[in-house]
């Protein structure tokens, strides 16, 4: 009998350490994802900061050495040079007021896509909006050695018509 409840007590502590480690595994890439969601959130929310502020250096430390960024009607724009001269051009043009509403982010081991929308204004020298805008986004993330996402392909284009 004592030798049954110690069989029995064995098979029931190895099937409890199993279900623990059952949870560990399928617990741990939740957390990690929504980690990783979370860390890219906040790289958006830097890249408002930088860009409503002007700071065109800024925007572009948020992207990779070899990044491809797609704007509307221009040709792409390649590596943190490119990129730091055509937020430049769009802050000089009067471009500022950006948000973002991310609508749907995946992780994908080292790789992630955020896709959303965004809105802007155009203002003048005196401060008064001449113009806005409003379309669709998406970005490739990229995780780097160091942890941090950083933009790796990004692309956007306008909802409205264009003007004639």
């Amino acid at each position: 009998m004592l030798e049954v409840f110690k069989t029995k007590s064995k098979k029931l502590l190895k099937i409890k350490f199993l279900f623990l480690l059952f949870l560990i595994i399928s617990c741990s890439p939740s957390a990690d994802y929504d980690s990783n969601t979370l860390e890219i959130k906040k790289v958006n929310q830097k890249y408002l900061e930088f860009y409503n502020s002007g700071n065109y250096e800024g925007v572009a430390s948020l992207h990779t050495e070899d990044a491809v960024v797609m704007p509307p009607n221009v040709p792409a724009r390649i590596g943190k040079d490119q990129i730091m001269s055509a937020i430049k051009e769009e802050v000089d043009m009067g471009f500022t007021d950006l948000k973002f509403i991310e609508n749907d982010i995946k992780i994908f081991g080292n790789l992630a896509y955020d896709e959303g929308s965004y809105s802007l204004n155009v203002k003048s020298e005196k401060g008064e909006v001449i113009d806005n805008d409003s379309g669709k986004y998406l970005v490739v993330w990229e995780k780097q050695n160091d942890g941090r996402w950083l933009m790796k392909k990004d692309i956007w284009n306008s909802d409205l018509p264009t003007k004639n």
